[in-house]
């Protein structure tokens, strides 16, 4: 299940997308990737794989070390597109790591992959699930400016 978000701001428009995926640790890492990469596409061919790249890491993360992974488990993926910025936020449904993902842990490769290619930030805890989003510079600016 998904859905389309625009809105108007002081930076410009910014246009979202959420989808709701099933924690599935095969399948949607890969959807999920897709999905995002459609919503770079245009953006510029670097964007598009940097995006992909963070969204199938987090999912997987999620997918793995949380509950969305169990049974019947959700991964919710958003992703906002400002002038200035590509946000993308992943939310998985808690586990019972009280500490939540973080980098310097060992198998922690995906958060520092997604570390390098933005500035990285998570919150919520145990309970009501742990938000990670990594904000992608607008690289594609300098790119669309070029044309």
């Amino acid at each position: 299940m998904g859905e389309l978000r625009v809105r108007a701001g002081e930076a410009g428009l910014a246009v979202g997308f959420r989808w709701v995926l099933p924690g599935d640790a095969a399948g949607s890492p890969v959807w999920a990737a897709e999905l995002a990469g459609l919503t770079a596409t245009g953006l510029g061919p670097d964007l598009v794989e940097d995006v992909r790249m963070v969204v199938g890491a987090l999912v997987s993360n999620a997918c793995r070390h949380s509950r969305s992974g169990l049974a019947g488990g959700l991964v919710t993926v958003s992703a906002t597109v400002t002038p200035e910025t590509m946000e993308v936020t992943v939310l998985d449904q808690g586990s019972e790591d009280v500490v939540g993902p973080r980098l310097g842990d060992e198998g922690q490769l995906g958060l520092i992959i997604c570390s390098a290619l933005g500035d990285l930030s998570v919150s919520g805890d145990a309970v009501s699930g742990w938000r990670v989003r990594v904000t992608l510079p607008g690289a594609w600016r300098a790119e669309r400016a070029a044309r």
